[in-house]
């Protein structure tokens, strides 16, 4: 190997590695110097690009920290989202879109549908399986409706899914907390937030009496389900 390659090599691997290290640092917002490098940058980007004329097909409309700090909150409210609506309309766009889904409530609850529903319908699954077919055939036989058949014979023998299901579901509910600050954006609460919130402040007492009631609540909830569905008797059944 020649000394000229050798030193293209060792030049292309320590930029490499200059590079990873200060990526890795202004990911983990350990160089804000590089944040307001950024800025500046793209400030000046956007100066001498311009001011351009939006496009006819799409406009996009930014909901800006100014709309943000007069609201008070983000995501909007309803009816603020309703003034920005009907100001566009006044335009007479052929269609609005709304981007509601992230941050916000409504991301929050389709979050946890689409995490929790398999733990859910696996149970429910399981006890339907165990169903006699003859049975259902028979209450057909007998002149009995697909209503019926579901609410006197399907819902009765798929009590003991629908319990468990209840269980896992409340459980990991009570305990998260990941999905409510990443979907809402910090503007929906919830109670093991508050716990993460107490310990960053080192206000440890208040987050173990917290999560001890939490605790006590979330076996209050199992024992009441445990006590409507004798859930050994059924599995043993």
């Amino acid at each position: 190997m020649s000394g000229r390659i050798f030193q293209t090599l060792v030049a292309l691997v320590l930029s490499g590695l200059w590079a990873i290290a200060l990526g890795y640092g202004h990911w983990r917002d350990e160089l804000p110097f590089l944040d307001r490098a950024e800025g500046a940058l793209t400030a000046l980007r956007m100066v001498a690009r311009g001011e351009r004329p939006a496009p006819e097909l799409v406009t996009i409309v930014a909901i800006d920290d100014d709309t943000v700090a007069r609201t008070g909150a983000y995501p909007l409210h309803r009816a603020d989202l309703a003034a920005i609506v009907d100001g566009i309309a006044r335009f007479k766009p052929r269609i609005i879109a709304l981007d509601v889904l992230l941050f916000s409530s409504l991301a929050v609850v389709i979050a946890y549908v689409h995490q929790l529903t398999i733990f859910m319908i696996v149970p429910i699954f399981n006890s339907m399986a165990r169903i006699d077919k003859r049975t259902i055939e028979a209450a057909r036989d007998a002149g009995a409706s697909r209503f019926e058949i579901v609410r006197f014979i399907v819902l009765p023998l798929c009590k003991t899914g629908i319990a468990l299901g209840s269980i896992f579901v409340v459980s990991i509910v009570m305990g998260d907390f990941f999905v409510v600050k990443v979907m809402s954006g910090g503007g929906s609460a919830s109670v093991v937030g508050a716990f993460y919130e107490d310990i960053g402040v080192l206000q440890y007492p208040t987050a173990a009496a917290s999560a001890t009631i939490l605790t006590i609540i979330v076996l209050l909830l199992v024992v009441a389900i445990l006590r409507t569905v004798d859930i050994r008797k059924e599995l043993t059944r």
